[in-house]
Parts: C-alpha cells; structure tokens; sequence
C-alpha cells in the first residue's frame, strides 16, 4: 500500500534521515540496542533514540576480525556497521545485557568505536518486587549519567509529557497489530514490521 511508503522511506533511508534530524535540531542521537532501554529517558533530554540495526547487504568482514563466526549475526553486523562508519553520527550508545552477545560485544564498542558517550544498563532477567526496584535503580542511574554526559537536566514535566507520547505510539502500534487479527489479515506481516521497526528509527511525535 502506498500509504505506508513513509516507513519503508524511515527504514531504506534511515541513516541519511538521523543525519538530516540531527543537523537541522543541533541535538545528539543517542543508539540504543535492546527494548529493555527507556527511550523516554532519551527523549526527554531532547536526544533523539535511535535502534541500532544490522545490514543484510553487507558481509561482516570487520567484525569478523573480533567476533567468531559462529556469534550472533545480528550481532556481528550491528558491530560491523559501526567499524565501518555507519554509525558515525551517534553522540552515544546505551548497551544492555539482554542477551549473551549483547552483553560481551559492549567492550567491542567502548573500545573500537569512537562514540564519544556508552552506557550499560543492567538488566534484571526475573519478575520480583527486588529486581523491579533494581531495575528502577538502573534507570535512575541512566538519566544521571546522561544528564552529567550532556551538561542537560531532565525535569520531570518534560519526562511525564514523553511518556505520554511514548504511550501514545503504543497505543497505536496496538491497532496495527489488531488489524493483523483480521480473517484475512488487513496488514501483511512485512506491513507490521515495516511500521514498527520505523517507529524506532523516528522522533515519536512524526511516527504517531
């Protein structure tokens, strides 16, 4: 459908997209790598979050050189892109251990990358009341960092309007998700993934 042109646009033209964002908003982009991290926190330092994507295009020769092969692909190919230059433009990158590879590949990038700002935020991989408060703690310590990184505060005025806004597109990508529901779908998959992969790739506002 033509409609959905916009994302597809988001997603083939993305880097080319953030660079314009940031070049025209004279504001930091932040990437970010797993969903546990709480753009909202991003957002409101008026940083734009960006996730960090592989390429099915590009073979992962440089990443090869400090990964085996037989590691995450997707891994090794976000960590590939960013040796080469892809991801020059970020102002930062916040790392979580969502999974193993994830986790050991940070190093990589503190290392061999020259992202000026990295951040880890530990995450608790149980459901209970301490890891819930750890959690928050991990939070709180990203908004610190990021506030003492970037010489900004965060009020939380403007925290509670973005997590409106947050809301808001999940709200929305609900829809879509219900449309899926349909007998026969009314979106295709590729549809779906198209829409939400861009609303990770935008400011929220222009996505909803």
């Amino acid at each position: 459908m033509q409609i959905l042109q916009p994302f597809r646009d988001i997603l083939q033209k993305r880097h080319t997209i953030v660079r314009t964002w940031k070049s025209q908003n004279k504001r930091p982009v932040i990437g970010w790598n797993s969903t546990y991290t709480p753009e909202e926190i991003i957002h409101a330092m008026g940083a734009l979050p960006v996730r960090i994507l592989g390429s099915m295009e590009t073979a992962t020769t440089q990443a090869d050189a400090y990964l085996p092969r037989n590691a995450c692909s997707f891994t090794r190919s976000c960590l590939d892109l960013a040796l080469r230059g892809d991801y020059a433009y970020l102002d930062g990158f916040v790392a979580s251990n969502s999974c193993d590879n994830s986790n050991k590949t940070y190093d990589l990038w503190r290392h061999h990358t020259k992202i000026p700002y990295l951040h880890f935020i530990n995450t608790p991989h149980t459901n209970t009341p301490k890891a819930h408060k750890f959690f928050c703690d991990e939070v709180i310590r990203l908004k610190k960092s990021l506030e003492e990184a970037f010489k900004t505060k965060i009020a939380n005025k403007t925290l509670q309007d973005t997590i409106k806004v947050y809301n808001e597109n999940r709200t929305l990508l609900k829809q879509v998700y219900d449309l899926r529901r349909k007998d026969p779908p009314l979106v295709t998959g590729v549809e779906a993934l198209d829409i939400v992969l861009s609303s990770m790739l935008s400011p929220k506002e222009e996505h909803n």
